[in-house]
């Protein structure tokens, strides 16, 4: 009896632990799942080295044959949501998943909205599926989009909400707004990436990452140009989906500048990041500097609270802050009281973190330019004429660059221009000099050198060919720095050409068609022109001829070098009754000529309206219209 009750216990625990949900802990990472060529899938968190541009897959669930897209993390219950095929699925750290309900479809792009209530997904139809995910019962709504939109995923920035993708056809980042449906997809430009964006999330510090094979991409969401592109090892063919992971806490402190003369100016800069999924209130943040380093001002502060700084200036102490979801930064300006040359380096901490009911956490501030975790933040004092930059910068047609120091602040100013800011405006090139000046009295001299890096193209006049024949295109480009686009395209949109992103490519227009070049240099600047190409094709009609001649021209009919199939050649008088018809017959055919009779009856002389349907080699067939007079 003991003996079954045993196995009855170990049964039923057996099934619980089986039954059961493990969640999954966001580690301040994104989530990729990866199937290979064998179709074993894993779940995996996504390890970024953005400063020594590595990046791995670091699995945490078993290996299994689950086939998930359009997945989404779910903050509330720490679990993964997706899709295969049209069946919502649940997944939990194991990488076990759980089939929840039948929906509408399926598809490869979808995330799971911020407050967690809704998987979005994208249909092949122009809209977005909404399915419930907070109330249990995974009720549905949809929203038309404005336009046709490709992305192979999509990604809402866990702060504002926006809801991100990456047009795999238009290469160029895109938003779609939830409440009205409109995709614009304009306000970002092309970017150099060959195929769409398997996989799309975010990072705890809010930045934008996609996946496209073995190439990792940062991308901005500000500018929508590529920030950074890191290697990633893995497998040719084999399939991935990821996610953003946004419940974390961060604590992060950074400099600017990170190389300041001896009496220089420095910014601390503590960047917090929450994303627990609450508002983290009285928390305190203590910082103690280094001697010689001494606090001038705070600079900016979203977290508010009680600011105490030491007698001496050199200990911060900020208490009963509160940290907002999101992603913010304290600013503190420093001045340096004549240090030393070296490596300065300060750590500050953060206090009473609530990471549960029961548990508060402090942590240590990581200086985020460097690989080491959690360590000190640092900066190099060194004279001020070592900091100068004379950089080379090239501007564009119709913009302006902003010129100043990236590597130090200065007291003072003063620019060859007479400005008197810490950095200035220009659009034309030449030289300018800026002078620094600290609050020792050394100055230093710095010039920036601005060049046009303009762009320039001519395709040459507008050009006429004969039906059949090629061209190639040699275009005269001018300017300095090498081409890095070249891409053609034409209206009314005939493929017609051998390569569209060669310089030279060989066209072979089939109808009259207007040619565009785009170029970009490796300066950024782009140029474009057009070249319009009309088609004459090798047939010769006659407007007049005489019936009482004794030679060819007694007739009227189409002639050419190389005989061409006629569809049809019909003639009319004035009152547009048809004279004289033929089909189905080739150029140059006196059997088919007119003699200028109809019914055979010789007609006056007078003018003839005629029209003919023709086909040439290419399959092109044409249309030709025109009048013939007959001179008796």
């Amino acid at each position: 009896m003991k003996f079954k009750t045993i196995i009855y216990f170990l049964l039923l625990l057996c099934d619980n632990l089986f039954s059961q949900t493990f969640p999954i802990e966001c580690l301040n990472t994104p989530m990729v799942i990866y199937s290979n060529l064998q179709d074993v899938s894993t779940l995996n968190y996504l390890r970024i080295d953005s400063i020594a541009g590595t990046a791995y897959f670091d699995a945490f669930s078993e290996p299994s044959g689950f086939k998930v897209n359009g997945i989404g993390y779910r903050l509330q219950d720490k679990m993964v949501y997706g899709c295969q095929g049209d069946r919502l699925i649940r997944i939990d750290a194991r990488g076990r998943p759980e089939e929840l309900t039948q929906m509408s479809f399926g598809s490869f792009a979808g995330d799971v909205t911020p407050d967690g209530k809704y998987l979005v997904l994208l249909g092949l139809d122009k809209s977005l599926l909404f399915v419930d995910l907070a109330s249990g019962n995974y009720e549905e709504k949809t929203l038309a989009l404005s336009a046709p939109f490709f992305p192979l995923d999509i990604a809402f920035n866990p702060v504002t909400g926006v809801l991100y993708g990456f047009d795999a056809g238009l290469k160029r980042l895109a938003t779609i707004d939830l409440q009205t449906g409109f995709v614009d997809l304009n306000n970002y430009p092309v970017v150099d990436i060959e195929t769409g964006l398997a996989a799309l999330f975010f990072d705890g510090f809010g930045n934008l990452w996609g996946l496209s094979g073995p190439s990792l991409y940062q991308i901005s969401t500000r500018t929508g140009l590529i920030m950074n592109k890191i290697p990633v090892e893995i497998e040719s063919g084999g399939r991935l989906d990821g996610c953003s992971c946004p419940g974390s806490f961060n604590f992060q402190l950074s400099t600017w500048p990170d190389t300041v003369s001896h009496c220089g100016i420095v910014d601390l800069i503590y960047i917090i990041s929450n994303r627990t999924g609450a508002a983290q209130t009285d928390l305190t943040l203590e910082n103690w500097l280094p001697t010689g380093v001494l606090i001038d001002k705070i600079m900016k502060n979203p977290f508010g609270g009680q600011v105490d700084i030491g007698a001496n200036s050199g200990h911060l102490k900020v208490s009963q802050m509160k940290v907002n979801e999101g992603v913010d930064s304290l600013v503190v300006r420093v001045v340096l009281d004549n240090l030393p040359s070296g490596i300065v380096r300060t750590q500050a901490q953060l206090f009473n973190i609530r990471i549960s009911s029961d548990s508060l956490l402090n942590l240590l501030s990581d200086d985020p330019a460097t690989h080491q975790k959690l360590d000190s933040t640092s900066f190099v004092v060194t004279d001020l004429e070592k900091i100068a930059h004379n950089e080379r910068i090239f501007i564009c047609e119709g913009q302006s660059v902003e010129l100043k120091n990236p590597k130090t602040m200065a007291e003072y100013y003063t620019w060859s221009t007479g400005q008197t800011t810490p950095s200035i405006q220009v659009d034309e090139p030449g030289v300018y000099v800026l002078t620094m000046e600290d609050r020792c009295t050394a100055f230093v001299e710095d010039s920036f050198f601005v060049f046009d890096g303009q762009v320039y193209l001519d395709l040459g006049p507008d050009i006429e060919l004969i039906a059949g024949d090629t061209i190639r295109p040699n275009p005269t480009v001018n300017g300095l720095g090498n081409l890095v686009l070249s891409k053609w395209s034409n209206q009314p949109g005939i493929p017609n050409m051998d390569c569209n992103s060669c310089l030279n490519p060989l066209i072979f227009p089939l109808e009259k068609s207007i040619f565009t070049l785009n170029i970009k240099n490796e300066h950024g600047c782009f140029a474009n022109d057009d070249l319009g190409i009309s088609i004459k094709y090798p047939v010769y009609v006659p407007n007049v001829f005489n019936p009482n001649a004794d030679d060819d021209n007694a007739w009227f009919f189409i002639q050419s070098k190389n005989p061409y199939r006629v569809r049809f050649l019909q003639i009319f008088n004035r009152w547009g009754e048809l004279v004289f018809e033929e089909k189905n017959f080739l150029t140059n055919d006196l059997s088919k000529a007119w003699n200028g009779s109809f019914r055979n009856k010789k007609l006056p002389s007078g003018v003839f309206v005629w029209q003919a349907e023709m086909e040439f080699e290419n399959g092109r067939v044409v249309k030709f219209s025109g009048d013939v007079s007959i001179v008796r």
